[in-house]
């Protein structure tokens, strides 16, 4: 059950609505996806949304680019020296994220700077300088429709173009109707990365490096697992990519 409404609206993206369910827990959700969740009285999210942001490896960067804001529970997450931007597609997403009736993590912020960009962040993500970030979170594949274009070739890319040399990207694959590590292999093994994949019962991530020592401490822990081989998968370009082969 979502709990009752306490704001919906729509535009060109679809419908986004915000519910109160018992806790009080606030939940943002877009169509029929939720996208992100706050525990009213701690101001936390209500599950680890990604273990090892608080581990050292993840604390150590300074400069954060996440592409999808939803109710902008990672920021719950940041530390006080890094510099955190994020690029969200959806204006009313922002605006719902922003708003401290609904949810407090962009205001408790405690990164030295949080900025919030407005637009596709496979393109605006291109006027940040090059190397610029230590860390990069995709954080848009939660639904069904998902983005393909941000999981091609050319924007892996583009990513690794804007990515410090010991960088590591992120990528939230946890959906409930396809499964992205063919996928994010087959960009691996086009690239040369490193990967690592983790998953329990709250979510599943997929780390990519340039090499095996900038994963830092996820290389030896067994929780992180290598991703299946993907020789046969063919690599996701802006001119082909293939969610029926996805499909859960």
């Amino acid at each position: 059950m979502h709990g009752h409404d306490l704001h919906s609206e729509r535009n060109f993206y679809g419908i986004v609505r915000v519910t109160e369910a018992a806790g009080p827990i606030h939940k943002l959700h877009l169509g029929a996806t939720e996208q992100g969740n706050e525990l009213i009285p701690e101001h936390r999210p209500l599950v680890n949304n990604f273990p090892e942001m608080g581990s050292r490896d993840f604390r150590a960067k300074t400069r954060v680019g996440v592409i999808g804001l939803g109710a902008g529970v990672l920021a719950w997450y940041a530390q006080p020296h890094q510099d955190w931007t994020y690029y969200e597609i959806n204006p009313i997403v922002d605006r719902i994220a922003r708003n401290r009736d609904f949810f407090t993590y962009l205001h408790e912020c405690r990164a030295r700077r949080l900025e919030v960009v407005l637009g596709d962040g496979r393109m605006r993500i291109q006027e940040a300088l090059p190397y610029h970030y230590d860390l990069i979170v995709l954080d848009a594949f939660a639904g069904a429709n998902i983005p393909v274009h941000l999981l091609t070739k050319q924007a892996f890319d583009l990513y690794l173009s804007r990515l410090a040399r010991d960088g590591m990207v992120a990528v939230n694959i946890a959906s409930a109707y396809l499964d992205l590590k063919p996928v994010l292999a087959g960009l691996a093994r086009h690239a040369g990365l490193a990967c690592r994949f983790r998953s329990d019962e709250h979510s599943a991530w997929v780390v990519l490096a340039r090499r095996e020592e900038d994963l830092g401490e996820l290389v030896n822990d067994p929780r992180w697992q290598l991703l299946p081989e993907a020789m046969n998968n063919p690599v996701w370009t802006d001119d082909f990519t293939n969610i029926f082969g996805i499909l859960k």
